[in-house]
């Protein structure tokens, strides 16, 4: 019987890789290519606003809560969808719920360009938020089990770059299309890119068998998903205009805080788990899960907040403020493309526990040039030095979790992986939004959101502005110590885990070793070697010295 794969792949004719090697390699290669132009147009659709997001705002002269939910509602959509997507790919196929994303992505870029108002904007990217959520959640299992092992760091880092440079293009790529075209064309543009990867797609894709338990989908895991995520959303949108005590911030304290522990003893005592939380039992993997979590909380709106700075507080056009911030994007992509060399400096998790720190860094040099509103030189080498950190730290960090959890569990473990970046990013951006304006006006929160610079000079607003840039990058530096000690502890349980293994077999390693310990057990064995030659060596002179007297055997000896 022909596969629901089969029958979505089977629209054009296919591209024939041959077989053998050297065709698995080209497939490898193919699969990489195409992975990774997606996941830069996917990431585009919310790159090209984060430095063109004032432009929208003026257009339709929207509030500040309106403007923070066209960023929040999109980025909430994605992250509530993303683990249902991930179970529901390894129980029917990773394949079509690829192609469904890239459909949906195309036909909503259409749309969203098509906006009369700031409310159906807002709609139509939540739902596109959904195609991106479908891609997010299968392109880097599919990646993982169609690459060699031995090559999967590298390609991991290459892909992961395509992430980096979404963020890089982002920016010029928005403030052109803003400046010219209009914003409408911030999202048009990627309707062609999308239907190119779709045709793309239907010709190279093999069917990837399902690997997953047909059970049931998670219903109730998926809507906790979703309210506990968005109780703490509306409480942080909410808590700058209307204070703590408001009901509605108080009750979306509440959803989270009751919400949370109920999705832990829901997902323990069901069957079919959204969430197989067996998973994080692995030290090490629950840790760097953790680690990109706070990692991401604490990187992921830095390009956002640092448009804003510029256009707001400076007074730089659009255009102006993307090429400001285009250094950290650009340092990202560059440190991802390195990662193939850097992967040979240590383990996977150690790399990224010194990215982590490395990242932080830059955030410290960021918080002196806006707080003290220090000369841009500062700023750009905060930028740099953030960027580093964080081009680093995402892949191996990554590639730590996928090597380490069984390959028939990959696509649940990375739609979970998805759902923790995506949410660092959600809680990063709504952090920073209500900590930067929470001591202005209403009036003047609008005017930060919107850009305008010549509303905020006639007062002390500036300066009440960068005591929020302050209090923003405070929190975002404490929750970056919180990710480096998460990536430290999975460093330590995946270091203590391989020691075990060892000492557990020392006759020989398996496949899960890892190439670092396969290297140590590699020099034993010779050195093991080297002193059993040494000692036969000793044994022939003690021998010629009993044949042939003292002399034979010094001469023997020294040959």
């Amino acid at each position: 019987m022909t596969s629901t794969a089969e029958r979505t792949t089977g629209l054009l004719r296919k591209r024939d890789f041959g077989e053998g090697p050297e065709a698995e390699e080209r497939y490898s290669r193919n699969m990489l290519a195409l992975l990774s132009t997606t996941l830069i147009i996917s990431a585009l659709s919310g790159g090209v606003l984060n430095v063109s997001f004032p432009v929208v705002v003026r257009h339709f002269n929207a509030s500040a809560t309106a403007a923070s939910w066209l960023l929040l509602g999109a980025m909430l959509t994605s992250t509530s969808l993303i683990i249902m997507f991930g179970r529901l790919a390894d129980m029917f196929g990773r394949v079509p719920i690829f192609l469904s994303g890239l459909v949906l992505m195309t036909v909503t870029s259409a749309l969203a360009g098509l906006a009369p108002n700031i409310m159906f904007l807002t709609v139509v990217r939540m739902i596109q938020a959904g195609g991106t959520a479908m891609l997010l959640a299968v392109m880097a299992a599919m990646l993982t089990v169609s690459t060699p092992p031995e090559r999967l760091s590298k390609s991991m880092g290459i892909y992961m770059s395509a992430l980096a440079s979404a963020s890089l293009a982002g920016p010029p790529i928005g403030a052109v299309l803003a400046d010219t075209l209009g914003w409408r064309w911030l999202f048009w543009f990627q309707a062609p890119f999308g239907l190119v990867c779709l045709v793309w797609a239907l010709r190279t894709l093999r069917p990837m068998p399902t690997i997953g338990e047909r059970g049931r989908l998670d219903v109730p895991g998926v809507f906790l998903v979703a309210a506990v995520l968005s109780g703490m959303l509306v409480a942080l949108s909410k808590l700058q205009t209307v204070g703590f005590t408001n009901p509605l911030v108080l009750s979306g304290i509440a959803v989270f805080v009751i919400g949370l522990p109920v999705f832990v003893v829901v997902e323990t005592r069901t069957k079919s788990p959204l969430v197989d939380l067996q998973l994080f039992k692995q030290v090490s993997v629950a840790a760097s899960n953790a680690a990109m979590l706070f990692g991401n909380m604490a990187r992921m709106a830095v390009v956002l907040i640092g448009g804003l700075y510029f256009q707001a507080v400076e007074g730089n056009s659009t255009l102006e403020a993307a090429f400001k911030v285009l250094p950290l994007p650009l340092a990202t992509t560059l440190a991802g493309l390195c990662m193939g060399r850097i992967s040979r400096w240590g383990t996977q998790q150690a790399i990224a526990t010194v990215a982590a720190a490395v990242s932080g860094m830059g955030v410290v040099v960021l918080l002196f040039g806006f707080g003290e509103g220090l000369p841009y030189p500062v700023i750009l080498i905060g930028f740099v030095i953030a960027g580093i950190g964080g081009g680093v730290f995402t892949p191996a960090n990554t590639t730590a979790i996928m090597q380490e959890v069984p390959r028939a569990r990959i696509g649940v473990v990375n739609a979970v992986r998805m759902m923790l970046m995506s949410a660092g990013g959600l809680l990063s951006t709504a952090i920073s939004l209500a900590l930067l304006t929470s001591s202005l006006p209403a009036n003047l929160k609008a005017a930060v959101f919107a850009g305008n610079a010549h509303a905020l000079s006639g007062s002390d607003a500036i300066d009440q502005l960068r005591h929020g840039y302050v209090r923003a990058i405070i929190v975002l530096l404490v929750l970056n110590a919180i990710g480096v000690f998460a990536a430290y502890v999975g460093q330590r349980a995946f270091a203590e885990a391989q020691r075990a293994k060892l000492l557990a077999a020392p006759d020989g390693l398996d496949d899960s070793a890892g190439p670092a310990v396969e290297r140590i057990a590699r020099h034993v064995a010779e050195s093991v070697s080297a002193i059993a030659s040494v000692e036969a060596m000793e044994a022939e002179v003690e021998a010629e010295a009993g044949r042939g007297g003292p002399e034979h055997a010094a001469k023997h000896a020294r040959t």
